[in-house]
């Protein structure tokens, strides 16, 4: 059987199509219509299992370029203004109004069991999650992963580093546009699971230092600098890696 690879053309050809895909969910889902506020909220929903699909494809293909096309490069217009889009959402935007459903949603993915079923646990005293759609999202892409890990514990170690890519994108894109607030430049939203499923004594222990030492280490040839991410500057990756690690210890240290 002959096997035809795409060609560079193909492959940046496949890149913008993902990202037109991502700027067309994002663009229906903040096109607000009226109705009921939380349902609308909702709507942004759609937009975090792809985004997390595609960028944990592309970390585990070391694929800058594609980590770029589903997190910087789709843009998201905000009162006339142009974020990239994980400057402009976050896994909390659309359960602002409800925030018991994304409990309840991280629930039915741990245990199983249905909506109601779950929320009735909740509404007897089963407490919230300090990260529900991360952990959500944790277990239903667990089967997409397959291809890339070999057990449960590399694929958690997959899905702490897209949680922090996109956490990174974001804190790169804040610091190097005046359409973010300046408060709120060095704080990401994109802090999932591994503020708290991390637990080391040492600060400079764990996933988030050893990306910053990795960047230091490898500067120009670390390889998401290759595929165009942190406008290819080492030095704009350090400073967004090191943000995402005084994120996580912040985490950390809130939890523990």
């Amino acid at each position: 059987m002959v096997r035809i690879l795409p060609t560079q053309k193909d492959a940046a050809s496949n890149l913008g199509r993902f990202t037109r895909a991502m700027s067309r969910i994002a663009a229906v889902t903040n096109d607000v219509q009226g109705g009921f506020t939380a349902l609308i909220h909702l709507r942004e929903y759609a937009l975090l299992p792809v985004m997390y699909a595609g960028v944990m494809g592309a970390v585990a293909r070391r694929n800058g370029r594609m980590v770029r096309a589903f997190t910087l490069d789709p843009q998201v217009e905000i009162n006339g203004r142009s974020f990239a889009l994980t400057a402009a959402t976050s896994p909390w935007q659309p359960f602002q109004e409800v925030e018991v459903a994304a409990s309840v949603l991280a629930r039915v993915g741990m245990s199983g069991g249905t909506i109601e079923e779950r929320l009735a646990e909740y509404q007897k005293g089963a407490g919230k999650f300090y990260t529900p759609i991360s952990e959500h999202l944790f277990r239903v892409l667990r089967p997409l992963a397959e291809p890339f890990v070999l057990d449960d514990q590399e694929y958690e170690q997959l899905f702490n580093r897209t949680e922090g890519f996109v956490a990174m994108s974001e804190l790169d894109f804040a610091a190097n546009s005046d359409v973010v607030a300046e408060y709120r430049r060095g704080r990401s939203h994109w802090i999932g699971r591994i503020g708290h499923a991390e637990r080391y004594l040492d600060e400079n222990a764990g996933l988030a230092p050893d990306t910053v030492r990795d960047v230091q280490g490898q500067r120009e040839r670390w390889w998401p600098l290759l595929g165009g991410m942190f406008g290819g500057d080492w030095h704009r990756a350090e400073v967004a890696a090191s943000a995402w690690r005084d994120n996580v210890l912040a985490a950390r240290q809130r939890r523990f």
